[in-house]
């Protein structure tokens, strides 16, 4: 086989083999045959010439990192580059369903993380202070980390 034929044949096998390696799961495998086969073709055609081959082998390098580049790229396209990659997934944070001011009664002890249930519906809160008795009456007074802070209502006895 002349060596200019063996050389291309070299150089089309390795592509293959590093196209194969992304679709197929073979733990670098066939990217290492592929790049052997790479190195194999540079060998060759510097029997062909000095000149050849130091071409051939400057070319690759300043070729290879944007091969590699458009590889990482397509990578996560293919069939196994989706099950290996995590996908990306979209959460929405809603904020709770109450407003600074809102009265409700606590339904657990509140120290200072709690249940209070506010026009029928209970939501997980924590208290501005302390500890808050079940069964208190309670008012929202801010939002913080997506929670209502809640502060205990005092009764006057006295305003009867």
């Amino acid at each position: 086989m002349e060596p200019l034929t063996l050389a291309i044949l070299l150089f089309v096998t390795g592509a293959i083999l590093l196209f194969a390696e992304m679709l197929l799961p073979t733990h670098g495998l066939l990217g290492f045959l592929g790049i052997c086969a790479f190195g194999g073709g540079v060998v060759v055609c510097f029997t062909l010439g000095r000149w050849i081959g130091l071409s051939v082998f400057l070319g690759l390098i300043v070729i290879s990192p944007f091969v590699a580049m458009w590889l990482v790229n397509l990578y996560p396209k293919t069939p196994v580059g989706r099950r290996m990659i995590l996908q990306d997934e979209t959460t929405v944070v809603r904020p709770p369903p109450v407003h600074i001011g809102q009265q409700g009664v606590t339904v657990t002890l509140l120290r200072p993380g709690g249940e209070v249930e506010f026009d029928g519906q209970r939501l997980e809160v924590v208290s501005e202070h302390g500890f808050i008795e079940s069964g208190s009456p309670v008012k929202v007074v801010a939002i913080a980390n997506n929670r209502a802070v809640v502060r205990a209502i005092v009764m006057d006895s006295d305003k009867v």
